[in-house]
């Protein structure tokens, strides 16, 4: 962008009152169509109608449609993942939201800079961003970004190993969130807490957000939220020891897989059965799950995953001291892969080991689609 400080003559720029009505004209059908085509999720055209936007309101000097041009592209980049060029139009938005004492934006170009230099690993910046994003919503009174940016702060911090700091913070978040009833904004929080707290290797508190994102998540009939949140709480429960727990969430996440009609998860979640029951040496029951397991397996049609399972039922039949069923289910693996394999050893391990799964980090967008004025 150019220098604005002067602000630009209409008589440089535009020759005539023809040109500046259409000039104008074609600034407020880019700046629509930007917001449409971003409502549409047709990112790259949103990007190209707001660039053109900004170009076309620069050059009328109307700094305040500008700013309007300006988040929209910047937000457009961001959805994008392209960083790099967020870091570039939100330093121009900075700039202009600054000469306009326009604080709202300021403070929301500032939250994009810092998610956006969080995304390229400079931590370091991103806090410095954040913290006077956060200065200036608390200034305007601006909870809702409020919340978003503690959010962040708390990822650049966990980010950089910092678990307390990101925990406070995260904790802040929920207390504004405690009279500013959203609870989208909570699930965000909540789960970054919880992924929080099992990264510090606290498992029980991390427990008690997830359960706490289970009953949200129920609530509103969101099974693919339940799923991953029970795979996270079983995953918890297993690292302190409690492996009864564990199970339990393994079995209700297995009902949930079966709501949803999701065949992988289901097959994921019958194979994590089976190896609890393995490792307690309950090999009957173990092999009652991979028994399920190849059923479903098969109906996804993968040999590797096929493989696997009867490579499970293979040593599970060989600890239980069935030789002939062990044989049997290693001459179909044989045959499946086609290559020979040796009869598993006593001292074999007999099960496989589980991923362990937490949901991702989410991180907050301060500048919604309602910010894009026309």
């Amino acid at each position: 962008m150019s220098d604005r400080s002067s602000g630009d003559s209409l008589g440089v720029a535009i020759s005539s009152s023809t040109e500046l009505g259409t000039v104008q004209r074609q600034a407020r059908e880019q700046l629509a169509r930007g917001v449409a085509l971003h409502q549409q999720r047709e990112l790259d055209a949103a990007v190209l109608a707001f660039r053109t936007a900004a170009e076309l309101y620069e050059r009328l000097g109307d700094r305040v449609r500008l700013d309007r041009a300006l988040s929209g592209l910047v937000l457009c980049c961001y959805e994008l993942g392209n960083y790099t060029a967020v870091l570039e139009r939100a330093q121009d938005w900075l700039q202009l939201a600054r000469e306009l004492k326009n604080h709202e934006s300021e403070e929301q170009a500032l939250g994009h800079l810092g998610n956006a230099c969080r995304h390229l690993g400079d931590f370091e910046r991103a806090i410095s961003y954040q913290t006077q994003s956060l200065t200036i919503a608390e200034a305007i009174g601006d909870r809702q970004s409020q919340v978003a940016i503690l959010n962040n702060l708390a990822l650049a911090y966990k980010s950089v190993g910092n678990h307390a700091q990101a925990i406070e913070y995260l904790n802040q978040a929920l207390l504004v969130l405690s009279s500013d009833r959203d609870e989208r904004a909570e699930v965000q929080v909540l789960k970054n807490l919880a992924n929080t707290y099992y990264s510090q290797g606290d498992h029980g508190q991390a427990m008690l957000r997830y359960e706490r994102l289970l009953s949200l998540a129920l609530e509103r009939d969101d099974y693919q939220s339940a799923g991953q949140v029970l795979r996270s709480l079983a995953n918890a429960a297993r690292n302190l020891g409690d492996f009864d727990r564990a199970i339990a969430y393994c079995k209700q996440r297995l009902s949930v897989m079966r709501i949803l009609k999701d065949l992988r998860g289901e097959a994921q979640t019958l194979g994590t059965l089976g190896v609890a029951y393995d490792s307690q040496g309950d090999y009957s029951k173990a092999i009652e799950y991979y028994q399920q397991r190849l059923a479903v397996v098969r109906q996804l049609q993968e040999v590797t995953l096929e493989a696997e399972v009867l490579g499970q039922l293979q040593v599970a039949y060989y600890a239980l001291g069935d030789r002939v069923k062990s044989n049997q289910f290693m001459r179909q693996r044989d045959a499946l892969l086609g290559s020979p394999e040796e009869e598993p050893s006593a001292e074999q391990d007999h099960h496989v080991e589980t991923t362990v799964s937490v949901p991702p980090d989410d991180d907050s967008n301060n500048t919604a689609v309602r910010d894009v004025r026309i």
